[in-house]
């Protein structure tokens, strides 16, 4: 009896001491995990909570993830244009921290998705080009990338692929110059009363193209047949057809048809980019390729121009998807495109925009 007792004295004690052990590790800076690419100023009040729900929303977790600590690293605040500061999370267990990595090294489902840009990709894309057009800030016209060398071309082919490779950007390219153009008999002192034009850099613009070109099979086929906008071989007319039918459909079974038209007011420049961020990775099937994507929206910025060469300072975005971007317009579609499964439990016939 005496032995039994101490044999499971014994068990206890090394219950306790691998619990401890478990614990000790834990808390160790071997769990430490750094997140990048999160704008300044999002956590708020508590950066541990904040770290925590992203995970989850962005990782898809199952359960919410138990953090000992969340916080920047420490660094310097940067400065209007530079890269925001890493998020260091310490994650309580070991288990947690290697499914963490593992789901964020997810290999991509289309290997076409992550391969270096070809030379045919950027034929293609040059060949977009409209000549006579504005260049960006960094004065690079359209002609200068029309008219370029074969070994120009390869060159820049190789930078291309080194950017999405590094998710790296040129800071011009995250800088955009918006011209302010004054409508026809509206008064000059109304800012309403001006036209926005903004103008991005050629380079990038290839460079949106060759990305365009890869997620755009992927994407549209996920879109649902209500969405009609920025997307080849659908129009407006579908939208009117569709309507039309709807109310005849109404008037036959003598029912009456009503129709709520929604103006979304700056659409592109209120786009959440966490929730753009969590709808991409449900789309595109490639972590590297979502993640270059977000880089190019994160840390824009711009400065206001008037037809009279008056300039505004520079002004940083936190939201929205840049205005005469190639991506944007689909990034768009991904944003929107769950709105009809959200009022599905309405006996409602939903219309997605057709700009």
């Amino acid at each position: 009896m005496v032995l039994e007792a101490t044999v499971k004295g014994l068990k206890s004690e090394v219950s306790r001491l691998i619990n401890k052990c478990l614990d000790l590790e834990g808390r160790s800076r071997r769990q430490n995990v750094r997140l990048v690419g999160i704008e300044e100023g999002n956590e708020g009040n508590n950066p541990r909570q904040f770290c925590t729900t992203v995970l989850k929303e962005i990782l898809e977790l199952e359960d919410i993830p138990r953090l000992n600590r969340g916080h920047h690293a420490l660094a310097p605040k940067p400065r209007e244009g530079e890269r925001p500061r890493e998020f260091v999370i310490r994650v309580h267990h070991g288990d947690i921290k290697d499914c963490i990595l593992r789901l964020s090294r997810a290999a991509s489902v289309d290997s076409n998705l992550s391969g270096e840009f070809t030379a045919e990709e950027l034929s293609e894309a040059m060949s977009k080009l409209k000549p006579g057009k504005s260049p960006g800030r960094d004065n690079i016209h359209p002609e200068f990338v029309i008219h370029q060398s074969t070994t120009t071309s390869g060159w820049l082919c190789a930078f291309y692929t080194s950017c999405y490779q590094r998710l790296k950007l040129p800071k011009t390219w995250r800088r955009a110059s918006v011209i302010a153009l004054p409508k026809p008999n509206k008064p000059a002192e109304d800012p309403k009363s001006y036209r926005h034009i903004s103008l991005l850099c050629v380079p990038f613009k290839i460079l949106e193209r060759m990305i365009h070109s890869r997620i755009e099979p992927v994407v549209d086929s996920q879109l649902p047949r209500e969405q009609a906008g920025f997307r080849h071989g659908r129009s407006t007319a579908d939208q009117v057809t569709l309507l039309c039918q709807d109310i005849e459909d109404s008037f036959q079974n003598n029912e009456k048809a009503g129709v709520v038209y929604l103006d979304l007011t700056a659409a592109y420049d209120t786009v959440w980019h966490r929730g753009l961020h969590l709808k991409l990775l449900r789309t595109i099937p490639d972590r590297h390729m979502v993640k270059f994507i977000m880089e190019t929206l994160s840390n824009r910025s711009f400065i206001l121009q008037t037809s009279s060469g008056q300039c505004s300072r520079l002004r940083r975005l936190k939201n929205g998807v840049p205005q005469g971007s190639v991506l944007s317009p689909m990034l768009f579609n991904v944003y929107i495109h769950d709105l009809p499964d959200t009022v599905s439990s309405m006996a409602t016939q939903t219309i997605l925009p057709s700009c």
